[in-house]
């Protein structure tokens, strides 16, 4: 491994000695491989937010880098400490045993190899049992000497879901803009609309969509949909922020009724 980069993306934000902390192994380890920081500005244990930006940039860095995903949502009272290791479309991939890690691989005829890593306590997981195993595979390390491989896995993703005519999506993600990034994919919603008519409703009936648009160049203070450059459903308000004009959080749901 030679081309590739490591990536790292967390929700560290103000926390500098974390990210010092890597650095100082870098140097002292002279370590050649570039470390490359997309954002350390996740909200805190959103794993939805981390993987939705891993998806959106991966593909613009050199095959065989390694993208670690520090984010995990401790919160959750059936979490279990299982770190996976990914193989998909050229690119490595670190994280936590999680839907969303698992969305990052849109594609299913795309072959997903998993390995799952050695898990140990200690204060600083994405450093001990991400970053660490990251190098190791630059260093040569086998990856079957790095992890155990997984065979049959099991793969849970985030997907709308359906009953009648109304299809429920969730929120993948609200851009800086306040626009809302939905789980529903472009071919999802087709297949579901079938050319008939449809509401997309945002939390309220007076919140309604009934078309997709082009792009974003409307009348201030229209409400709009459309699919963002990797074929995800979006909602919007143009020149204003539609989560805090209307409500949406993170865990909302947004319905789409066909008619």
């Amino acid at each position: 491994m030679s081309r590739g980069v490591i990536t790292l993306t967390t929700d560290w934000n103000g926390n500098f000695n974390f990210m010092g902390v890597v650095k100082g192994y870098w140097l002292d380890n002279s370590i050649s491989v570039p470390i490359v920081e997309i954002t350390h500005q996740i909200p805190v244990f959103n794993v939805n937010y981390a993987c939705y930006v891993v998806m959106s940039v991966y593909r613009s860095f050199p095959t065989d880098s390694v993208h670690v995903i520090g984010v995990n949502n401790f919160w959750r009272s059936d979490f279990k400490s299982k770190i996976l290791l990914a193989r998909y479309a050229g690119h490595w991939f670190i994280g936590y045993e999680n839907e969303s890690f698992f969305n990052i691989f849109e594609n299913d005829q795309e072959e997903l190899f998993l390995w799952e890593l050695p898990y140990r306590d200690t204060v600083f997981p994405e450093f001990e049992l991400m970053i660490k195993p990251a190098v190791e595979l630059f260093s040569g390390k086998s990856v079957d000497a790095i992890g155990n491989a997984i065979s049959n896995a099991v793969i849970f993703k985030s997907r709308p879901t359906f009953v009648d005519d109304i299809m429920t999506a969730s929120i993948l993600f609200i851009d800086v803009y306040g626009n809302v990034v939905t789980n529903c994919t472009r071919d999802q919603f087709y297949e579901f609309v079938q050319n008939r008519p449809f509401e997309i409703m945002i939390l309220r009936p007076k919140n309604k969509i009934t078309k997709i648009s082009e792009g974003y160049n409307q009348e201030i203070g229209t409400l709009f949909a459309v699919f963002n450059s990797l074929g995800y459903l979006e909602l919007g308000i143009v020149n204003y922020r539609l989560d805090l004009s209307v409500g949406v959080r993170p865990d909302s749901k947004i319905k789409i009724t066909r008619l």
